[in-house]
């Protein structure tokens, strides 16, 4: 290397490049010439200093690494930070260039506007029962039924339907994906509603029926032990009231503890990593012992209902409606026997299953609409008188209304009763 050196310092000598020369100092004497190659293909003197500035490495490390990997799929180009180009539909994904399926959400927006059709149907019924109860409420067939029963009774089918609202809330307004990290707010506060508004619903259209037979059956009572007896319409409507509590207070103990939440779960994804299947649902971490306790409270309610119209059966069923109210219970249970297998079965498939509650919902209203109502309409047009036989005893009776509270006598005559 010494000697190397040392001949290197006698002068230059010529070499592909041209002259090279070194100084005293063993530095390069002529100056460097850089050209360089730009993205259009130039060659830009770069030194002597033109005002360009060199690029190190060129390609950048970052693109040499894209090449020597995937390449970007050999149908696209490297970039300087190691990002794919790609062409017509292919899309960047790391190296590659691949096309990214269409992801099934299972969404269906022809189910979701039948849903909607069901809503309406229920709504428009019930709007009109509490629009007709208003206008014949002086009529003896409603003052019969006590037209602030009915009303409420429709406004509690109303509530209930509007569960179906909330069934159909879901993320496809998400085009930041937070659904699939539980963070969709929209479609969470629909899953928390839909709690309130069915098991509301539910008590104040099931509730007043309750309340009403109740009513009779303790006048029934009173008559048989010769004892006068006032029930007023204000102690039943707390009676209602303290079902709504009980009932709202599972839900709300329920938001509490383990609150329900909309996420969207990845079922599946194409050899890429690219999901292909995903389905969305309102869930919790241990949701069962709320859902078995409201379960358990409506039905020990739809089966004292179904007791209460046993043993209210011989009272004229424009009074006390018990075989109307018998066979709006039994066909509500009915509903439920059957779809609650079925729910479990399409628990997995968020359309079906959106659908099918969607369905028990409006069939438990519309069937409770018609056979509370649709008797009242046919006798008010057939112009029918309310039967007036006796409650119990032998002797005869005689059955008196009144708007309001309901007062039962009873003497020699017989059994007065007078609401």
């Amino acid at each position: 290397p010494a000697a190397v050196a040392a001949e290197l310092k006698l002068g230059g000598f010529q070499t592909v490049f041209g002259e090279v020369n070194f100084d005293n100092n063993n530095q390069f004497r002529d100056p460097y010439l850089l050209v360089q190659y730009d993205k259009s293909g130039n060659t830009p003197v770069i030194w002597p200093k033109n005002g360009l500035e060199m690029v190190y490495p060129m390609p950048t490390w970052q693109s040499q690494d894209c090449r020597a990997s995937e390449n970007c799929s050999d149908i696209g180009e490297c970039q300087s930070d190691g990002s794919c180009l790609c062409p017509g539909d292919y899309e960047p994904s790391g190296y590659k260039c691949i096309i990214i399926p269409n992801e099934d959400h299972q969404q269906s927006p022809q189910v979701k506007a039948v849903c909607l059709a069901l809503f309406a149907v229920n709504w428009i019924i019930s709007m009109s029962a509490i629009a007709w109860t208003i206008h014949y409420r002086r009529k003896p067939v409603i003052r019969a039924s006590q037209p602030v029963f009915l009303v409420t009774i429709a406004i509690g089918t109303m509530i209930s339907s509007s569960t179906i609202l909330f069934l159909i809330v879901d993320d496809v307004n998400d085009p930041s994906h937070l659904a699939e990290s539980g963070e969709y707010w929209p479609a969470t506060m629909a899953c928390r509603m839909m709690l309130v508004t069915y098991t509301s619903g539910f008590v104040l259209t099931f509730a007043p029926l309750f309340a009403k037979l109740w009513r009779v059956k303790a006048l029934m009572a009173s008559a048989k032990t010769l004892k006068r007896i006032r029930i007023r319409s204000t102690w039943l409507f707390f009676l209602i009231g303290g079902l709504i509590v009980i009932d709202l207070a599972i839900v709300f103990a329920w938001n509490v503890n383990d609150p329900l939440v909309f996420s969207r779960e990845i079922i599946s994804y194409d050899e890429n990593g690219s999901p292909t299947l995903s389905a969305g649902a309102c869930g919790g971490n241990d949701e069962m012992p709320f859902i078995v306790a409201i379960l358990i409270f409506h039905l020990s309610m739809l089966f004292f209902g179904v007791y209460l119209c046993f043993k209210t059966r011989n009272i004229n069923s424009v009074m006390s409606e018990s075989k109307y109210v018998a066979v709006a219970m039994i066909s509500n249970l009915q509903v439920l026997a059957l779809a609650t297998p079925v729910l479990v079965i399409v628990s997995g498939e968020p359309v079906a299953s959106m659908f099918l509650r969607s369905a028990v919902i409006f069939l438990n209203d519309f069937g409770v609409l018609n056979l509370i109502f649709l008797p009242k309409v046919i006798a008010l047009v057939r112009g029918d008188a309310i039967v007036t036989s006796g409650l119990t005893g032998s002797s005869g009776s005689k059955q008196t209304r009144r708007e309001g509270d309901m007062t039962t006598q009873t003497g020699a005559s017989g059994t007065t009763v007078s609401q």
